[in-house]
């Protein structure tokens, strides 16, 4: 019998040790298993566990793409982000630097409801945003839910409460953030932009004329729906109702806007309204990336020349 020599990671040239953790420590957000069941971190958390060295030289690729799917988890975020406050050795680690993207899902950031938002407690509230508004802020891409919205409008006012002097934006000296895009899902309130377009600080509306990229994803499916019987082309782009409340003329910079296009089937017999109404269905959807100035409306034409992104794309 043969034996088997075993090697270890110390035993290979530094620059495929390196290969191998990296590629051990991304997060894994396209698994087959379900969040709740596989937690997408749990490799990387595993590799910080070993040692000093190696949680300095996974922790980039962990925290490139940060995702907060309750508000539980933007408070855990927080946390560890207090900790990091309080280490003054080799433990210490600066978040901001490494973070590219930041997701907050349904609810993530909805500190409305809770103490933070509560006069009593307001330090504490000033503390949360101290430490959570230089890392969000810092993400040149965030996708929120649009119940997550408002925690950003109190992050950038944070940030430009405590830096009065700091220019908002201009030539030679950047604005306090690096966020150029902003991707929104879920079902959108009434009048979803308020806390930016109803405000005084002045950073609010500087930071949606710096924007370049916004994204929606969201329909309506209820909409949607009843858009199927309209005699509409098949193929019509269907704006989401949100469309109608985003404040266009706040967004000087904006370059691109996108859309979730769901390929709705053509109803041809009262038989299929009925099945098409009751039934919940996987519609095929494309990620539309357009000309802000097409934004009128509530429909696009077939004709116009967007671009399509396929899966595992970005735009």
């Amino acid at each position: 019998m043969q034996l088997v020599t075993r090697s270890s990671i110390s035993d290979l040239p530094t620059e495929i040790a390196l290969l191998i953790l990296e590629e051990a420590a991304r997060p894994t957000f396209s698994q087959c298993d379900k969040y709740s069941d596989r937690n997408p971190y749990s490799s990387a958390l595993a590799l910080c566990r070993v040692s000093r060295k190696f949680r300095h030289t996974v922790l980039p690729y962990m925290l490139d793409t940060i995702l907060l799917p309750q508000s539980r988890n933007v408070r855990a975020f927080v946390n560890a982000l207090r900790i990091q406050k309080k280490y003054t050795n080799d433990l210490s680690f600066d978040y901001a630097s490494v973070v590219r993207k930041i997701w907050i899902g349904e609810h993530g950031g909805n500190l409305a409801e809770n103490p933070l938002r509560n006069a009593y407690r307001a330090p504490e509230r000033e503390l949360f945003l101290s430490l959570l508004a230089p890392v969000l802020l810092a993400a040149p891409s965030l996708a929120l839910d649009w119940t997550s919205l408002i925690l950003l409008s109190d992050c950038l006012e944070h940030i430009c409460k405590s830096r009065p002097d700091m220019p908002l934006a201009s030539e030679y000296s950047p604005p306090p953030w690096a966020t150029r895009s902003l991707t929104l899902s879920g079902t959108s309130a009434r009048a979803p932009w308020w806390p930016f377009t109803t405000t005084t600080t002045q950073g609010l509306t500087a930071f949606l004329a710096s924007l370049c990229h916004l994204t929606y994803l969201t329909f309506n499916m209820d909409r949607t729906k009843v858009l199927a019987i309209q005699g509409l082309p098949e193929d019509t782009i269907i704006l989401p109702q949100s469309v109608a409340s985003t404040p266009w003329a706040f967004l000087k910079g904006l370059q691109t806007y996108s859309i979730a296009h769901p390929h709705i089937r053509h109803i041809r017999h009262p038989c299929d309204l009925v099945a098409f109404m009751e039934t919940e269905m996987d519609l095929h959807v494309d990620l539309l990336t357009l000309s802000p100035s097409l934004m009128k409306g509530s429909f696009i034409p077939v004709e116009i020349d967007a671009f399509t992104t396929g899966p595992g794309e970005e735009c």
